[in-house]
């Protein structure tokens, strides 16, 4: 996937929720990739963190025996642009699930809430409500101050990551909400991963020195 640009394929995603089944947040999200892979006629790819994920979940086994599976680790075999669906993924695996899905589509179920709420607010991606009362889908407005920040973020200066200095000045002015989605939001915006996890650190200082 070439880096730093806006995404290139549909995204939905299935925000955590403390009230609901795991299994229904799965299945909602299985059904609606399933149907962009039956529009595009492929076989899609199932990203999880690890291989034993799958290996103990009897549904995740034989959606990755119809499909196919990757992780972090085992990525080199993974094919490019096709449907993907990644499964509570840390930011390794999203960062895979996101250039693997370029031109075509990405579904991801959130494992912990707020943990991939970056990667949705930029993408933009729609929300899937699992099957019961007040099912739909929904579409964050795009913050485009928000926008301009993270692809400022993972853009750089001239091709090169910002220095130090000139990126804690721009953390320590976002909200708190907005530095625990910064990660995720790089991703979105094609930041390599060498690159977010040196925002992670930076982050983690600007935590330190109490920044609200």
């Amino acid at each position: 996937m070439p880096l730093r640009i806006a995404p290139t394929y549909r995204a939905a995603w299935v925000p955590a929720r403390g009230d609901g089944p795991p299994d229904a947040a799965l299945e909602t999200a299985v059904a609606w990739w399933e149907e962009r892979c039956a529009e595009t006629g492929t076989r899609g790819l199932l990203v999880t963190n690890d291989k034993m994920t799958v290996t103990v979940t009897p549904r995740l086994l034989a959606l990755a025996r119809r499909h196919r599976s990757a992780t972090p680790r085992t990525s080199a075999a993974a094919p490019w642009g096709v449907p993907v669906l990644a499964h509570r993924p840390d930011q390794a695996a999203l960062h895979l699930a996101v250039q693997r899905a370029h031109g075509a589509a990405l579904c991801v179920v959130e494992g912990v809430a707020g943990q991939v709420a970056g990667w949705a607010s930029v993408t933009p991606a729609v929300a899937l409500t699992p099957a019961g009362p007040g099912t739909g889908a929904a579409t964050a407005a795009v913050d485009e101050q928000w926008l301009r920040t993270v692809t400022r973020l993972a853009s750089g200066e001239h091709g090169m990551p910002s220095s130090p200095e000139r990126t804690l000045a721009v953390l320590v002015d976002l909200p708190a909400h907005r530095r625990a989605q910064l990660p995720t939001a790089l991703i979105a915006r094609g930041a390599p991963l060498a690159e977010v996890r040196r925002v992670v650190k930076l982050l983690a200082e600007v935590r330190g020195a109490g920044a609200r």
